[in-house]
């Protein structure tokens, strides 16, 4: 694989408060390898037009933001903050990313960092198709399969606001055509439905979710959550965990009908619009058009093998709110800063900081240690966690031909965007998403 980079320095990049430099420009080149080079901006990304970076960084807020599996050309850019002490962190973060690529061998790899405000490291890899596609930008929208429940949450907790939602009143009050073959159907909240308690099955040992026969138009998922009046409880609700897509794809279906407006519109003008997720949608897709990363995958009983495109690209309008948002690196790094300053960006609010204290709560034990303590909870639509006295919060995500991974922690500062379009080993993504975030924590 070749690769290929640029390093620059900016004077928002100081290590600490205080030692920020100022450069001609606002930036200077450090070097390059190769010939291929990529000049990246060091604000972060937005729908309005680049504007020079200036002031001073604000402490070791960062957060490292988006990794894309595809495969080629690797271009790397990195934005650093000053100094010495950034060149052993810049190293440490390139011995764990050629690690994990050693090791992995992805079709391709993205990485980028930024902090509360803005983007200041990224990194590509490879191309968005095989064979010979374009290679990946901070453009290239990615398949982000479960990462897409965070914004459903995101938009429920906005419903509470708007239209008087209540979280623990249950489903068939803003549902009413919701049926399961249980009788205890009735009981569910929608609390319980956003944390996984609610005992609604997921969809299987298949997880057939017809990518090959999919369905666009826009009743679709109003006949998928009409279908499951067939299926039975997994156990009465709120009494423990199990992970529910289809919770996810009935609680979307609550947003349109409290909102009056599809799914995909209501997300679209309350979450992304307002975040400056432009050019990131839950609606259907040409997959023939520009920066869109195609899924590539991994034969069971080869897994080591490099991903070959997938005959199939995993969108059905009936699952959009569980699994289909496409989104890139630039638009998740905004996502990133908009969970970390509690619903805000760019002066705007997305979700009032006091809805975190719901999104961000633990509802239920996940994992438990030999004692019986969680070691992982969930809130509503995260998944909660800690390390070495940090509070983490993530979120895990695989369909065919993609694997995602987002992790924050927020009291630090900091987090971690992945985004594959291989079917890479999802421990090892994990792996190196916790490690990088480690090594900024630790630094």
């Amino acid at each position: 694989m070749e690769s290929a980079g640029k390093w620059y320095l900016a004077d928002v990049v100081a290590l600490r408060a205080g030692h920020a430099r100022s450069k001609s420009g606002g930036q200077t080149f450090l070097g390059s390898t190769m010939s291929h080079r990529i000049f990246m901006r060091l604000a972060l990304p937005s729908h309005h037009p680049p504007k020079a970076v200036t002031g001073k960084a604000r402490g070791r807020r960062l957060i490292i933001v988006g990794v894309a599996a595809v495969s080629g050309t690797v271009a790397s850019c990195t934005a650093w903050r000053s100094a010495r002490h950034d060149d052993s962190l810049r190293a440490r973060f390139e011995l764990l990313t050629g690690a994990f690529l050693a090791q992995q061998r992805p079709v391709g790899f993205a990485l980028g960092v930024v902090d509360r405000k803005r983007m200041i490291y990224e990194h590509y890899a490879g191309v968005e198709r095989l064979p010979g596609g374009p290679p990946v930008s901070r453009r290239s929208n990615f398949h982000v399969a479960s990462l897409s429940k965070s914004f459903v949450a995101t938009a429920v907790l906005q419903l509470v606001g708007s239209h008087g939602l209540d979280l623990d009143s249950t489903l068939i009050t803003y549902l009413p055509y919701f049926r399961l073959k249980d009788p205890r159907f009735r009981e569910i909240t929608i609390r319980q439905v956003l944390n996984h308690t609610s005992g609604i099955p997921d969809l299987g040992a298949d997880s057939n979710y017809h990518w090959d026969k999919p369905e666009t138009d826009e009743l679709a998922l109003e006949r998928f959550v009409r279908s499951l009046s067939d299926r039975s409880l997994l156990h009465t609700p709120g009494a423990s965990y199990r992970y529910s897509n289809i919770g996810y794809d009935v609680l979307g279906a609550v947003i349109a009908r409290v909102s009056h407006q599809s799914f995909e519109d209501y997300v679209a003008r309350h979450v992304l619009v307002p975040t400056g997720m432009v050019h990131s949608t839950f609606g259907s897709i040409d997959t023939t058009s520009a920066l869109l990363a195609m899924p590539h995958v991994r034969p069971e009983t080869r897994p080591a093998d490099r991903g070959t495109p997938s005959p199939v690209y995993p969108y059905n309008r009936a699952h959009s709110p569980s699994s289909t948002l496409k989104s890139s690196v630039a638009d998740m790094a905004r996502w990133a800063v908009a969970n970390l300053n509690r619903g805000q960006i760019d002066g705007a609010w997305v979700l009032p900081a006091s809805a975190y204290n719901e999104l961000w709560k633990p509802s239920a034990p996940v994992d438990v240690d030999s004692s019986g303590s969680p070691t992982r909870q969930t809130g509503l639509g995260w998944f909660l966690t800690s390390s070495d006295g940090h509070r983490l919060v993530d979120h895990r995500g695989a369909d065919i031909g993609f694997r995602s991974y987002i992790l924050l922690a927020p009291d630090d500062g900091f987090g971690v965007v992945v985004l594959a379009n291989d079917e890479v080993d999802p421990r090892a993504l994990r792996g190196l998403a916790q490690s990088m975030l480690n090594a900024l924590l630790h630094s």
